[in-house]
């Protein structure tokens, strides 16, 4: 099966340096390294980082490449290539995912915007990391 791949999109991110913190540790395998679900190697030449890992799920094992590069403070980019096998494979992009995302720093948050706040192109808005306490009821 041919599917072509879907067209780019843009969002916003409200990144603090927590939430700096939080990306790069979910990128570079977090909790799925510290429940032992996946092995890593992780490098660093210069200013390009790569890590491999290969994962073990339920009914399925996963392989990751990641190359990350730019300058870190104005943009970088993540080339990401994952290769799925095993009976949980079928639902994952045919066994094969590959996603190029840009990151780039245009300016501070919004007046509206906390840490971790995430804007599709169609002005929805989510908080990635969770809400810290539920909103208030009337």
């Amino acid at each position: 099966l041919n599917v072509p791949p879907p067209p780019p999109q843009t969002a916003r991110l409200c990144i603090d340096a927590t939430v700096d913190q939080l990306f790069w540790r979910r990128d570079l395998g977090g909790e799925m390294v510290d429940h032992n679900l996946c092995r890593g190697n992780i490098g660093s030449r210069n200013g390009t980082f790569t890590a491999d890992f290969s994962c073990s799920l339920p009914q399925m094992s996963m392989t990751m490449q990641l190359v990350i590069s730019g300058d870190f403070k104005r943009a970088y980019t993540m080339e990401l290539t994952s290769t799925f096998q095993g009976e949980g494979a079928a639902s994952a992009a045919a066994g094969r995912i590959h996603a190029t995302i840009a990151y780039k720093y245009i300016g501070p948050c919004e007046a509206d915007q906390r840490p971790g706040d995430f804007i599709r192109n169609d002005g929805t808005k989510m908080h990635l990391f969770g809400d810290p306490k539920p909103p208030d009821r009337p």
